[in-house]
């Protein structure tokens, strides 16, 4: 209960990203995300450094990304 006011309820979260990416941008959104794009996204990273705010270090999504290639689900 003490984070109650900081929260918002569901329908009106809703609202606030209402309409917040323009439609011609959506199309672009939906296309698949490839091996290539990938690489040229987080190979530049150096190994202990997080490429956004979720704290995972580069070397690990790469990593992962390895083992998606080499399981053929990327």
């Amino acid at each position: 209960m003490h984070f109650t006011h900081l929260t918002t309820p569901p329908d009106d979260v809703s609202r606030s990203f209402f309409n917040c990416i323009a439609s011609d941008m959506v199309h672009s959104l939906e296309f698949d995300i490839i091996d290539d794009e990938i690489k040229e996204a987080l190979f530049p990273i150096p190994d202990d450094k997080a490429p956004g705010p979720v704290s995972y270090a580069s070397l690990f999504l790469i990593e992962v990304r390895t083992l998606l290639v080499r399981t053929s689900l990327l």
